[in-house]
């Protein structure tokens, strides 16, 4: 005769009770870390959206022979992305771009006429300013990405070039411009 008492196979309340204490204090410590991963990701991601629209500007210029306007269609920088970089244009018989692929995730419905906005990666809304040689011509651009702030501190002026009047909210803006090209003889 086999007086054992059998246990129940399992755990119990007390054992589950730690083991749910330690997965939450291990959550707790290691959530700021995974955030700034995230948050590093994104500024990279910033950069790279950055480089591939530096790209599609110089392509831009190659097949027009000038940046775009920075007036038109309107004076929103992430709206004159999209519109001459992310569509087709079409003169007569020829198209060019689109430029650059957006993804739905990127775009985002503007103001003005059924157009959209090329967003940044950080959320933010891009600045661009076509910028006047000693010609008095429009030759070169710069783009800025306000950057994770989504403050630009400071302004594009087209003479001068950018004009940092707040230095906090500047420190992180990712800028775009190319150099001053001597106009041809």
């Amino acid at each position: 005769m086999n007086l054992r008492r059998k246990t129940p196979a399992g755990f119990t309340l007390l054992e589950l009770l730690i083991v749910i204490s330690i997965i939450i204090i291990l959550a707790a410590v290691l959530y700021p870390v995974f955030g700034q991963f995230r948050r590093k990701a994104r500024v990279m991601q910033a950069g790279k959206t950055m480089n591939v629209l530096t790209m599609a500007l110089d392509k831009y210029k190659d097949d027009w022979h000038s940046y775009p306007p920075d007036d038109t269609p309107s004076t929103n920088g992430s709206e004159i992305v999209w519109y001459y970089l992310c569509q087709v244009q079409t003169v007569g018989q020829m198209h060019y771009g689109p430029y650059i692929k957006a993804t739905e995730d990127q775009l985002k419905d503007a103001d003005t006429g059924g157009n959209r906005k090329f967003m940044s990666p950080l959320g933010g809304e891009y600045k661009y300013g076509l910028q006047i040689d000693s010609d008095g011509q429009k030759r070169t651009y710069l783009l800025v990405d306000p950057g994770e702030d989504m403050k630009l501190g400071g302004s594009i002026d087209p003479n001068k070039g950018w004009l940092e009047d707040d230095p906090q909210a500047a420190k992180d803006n990712i800028f775009s411009t190319v150099q001053m090209v001597a106009p041809a003889k």
